[in-house]
């Protein structure tokens, strides 16, 4: 695959890839650096639209953003690796819109795990409503229990960088 970036496992021994393949969309896989192989995260029915972005602690599970053009499966997902089977853990109130001069891909995405594994850090995108609803789309990061519970706003819309380049990172301790 074309990687477009890639996340350690905890151990180091796998990359967890997230990568554009062709005009269809990307893939997104675990490749083992000791035997150099690829496998792929394949959820069923979520082939298109799957981001994922980060490993739990024990490295048995990561965490994913899916968008699509069925709305009603916009979220976070957790997703087994060995298995690929996906959790939901939220239901996204925000999606990709597009407007006469261009589109937004709004949604959840970019979630990442807190060092003890027990919360998930995430962004929320809100396409804004003119003809480029990128031009004014707004973030905010949100914070939720490891099973999807107890959501809370760390940094309200208008303070986080929703184009690329904007990173979510905790600390050592578990702070945001």
């Amino acid at each position: 695959p074309d990687f477009a970036y890639s996340v350690w496992s905890s151990d180091g021994s796998k990359l967890l890839v997230d990568s554009y393949t062709d005009a269809n969309g990307g893939a997104v896989g675990t490749y083992d650096l000791a035997s150099a192989s690829y496998r792929v995260i394949a959820p069923k029915g979520m082939a298109d639209g799957l981001d994922c972005s980060d490993w739990a602690p024990d490295d048995k599970t990561v965490v994913c953003g899916f968008g699509s053009s069925d709305k009603v499966r916009d979220g976070i997902y957790a997703v087994d690796v060995a298995t690929s089977t996906a959790k939901r853990l939220t239901h996204s109130p925000y999606h990709d819109t597009v407007g006469t001069a261009g589109e937004c891909g709004g949604g959840e995405s970019r979630g990442v795990f807190s060092p003890d594994g027990k919360r998930i850090a995430f962004e929320e995108q809100q396409c804004g409503t003119g003809a480029d609803p990128s031009s004014d789309e707004s973030g905010q990061l949100v914070v939720i229990a490891a099973d999807g519970s107890s959501p809370h706003v760390v940094v309200p819309f208008g303070g986080v960088r929703t184009h690329p380049g904007g990173e979510i990172s905790w600390s050592p301790r578990g702070d945001l």
